[in-house]
């Protein structure tokens, strides 16, 4: 049965491909800290993703603008700026894309405003690379 064949007998195509069977799904990866985007980029390369780094929210802003992603890690370093509300704003409202959100530890007030845009997860502080690798790989 062709893809088109099962797509109209109402099942769905997982565009999600496990490693090494097919090209990576891309994953935009934002911070301002050079050392943190790294650290990301690699956890989420090894759990099978492509990663597209962005140091800023004007710069993520654009590329979530003309790619398409299926998943963002924003590291809020330090204090949460207009610019990187607004490009959280944006991200949670993009059809189809999972937002993991790394805040600020004991900022509350920052993990109501991120949980009540609907984002797939939150963590108060940047985890290590193996925990954010394992979000990744679900």
């Amino acid at each position: 049965m062709s893809r088109s064949e099962e797509n109209a007998a109402g099942k769905t195509n997982s565009r999600r491909t496990t490693r090494g069977s097919g090209p990576a799904l891309q994953c935009l990866v934002v911070s301002n800290n050079i050392d943190h985007q790294q650290l990301v980029s690699r956890a989420v390369s090894s759990a099978g993703w492509e990663p597209i780094e962005c140091s800023s929210p004007a710069q993520a802003s654009a590329s979530a603008s003309v790619r398409l992603m299926q998943l963002a890690v924003v590291v809020l370093d330090g204090d949460r700026s207009g610019d990187f509300d607004t490009l959280l704003e944006k991200l949670s409202r993009t059809k189809g894309m999972l937002l993991i959100v790394c805040g600020n530890q004991n900022a509350i007030e920052e993990e109501v405003f991120v949980r009540q845009l609907g984002a797939w997860f939150y963590l108060p502080g940047l985890a290590d690379a193996n925990a954010i690798s394992s979000l990744c790989d679900e």
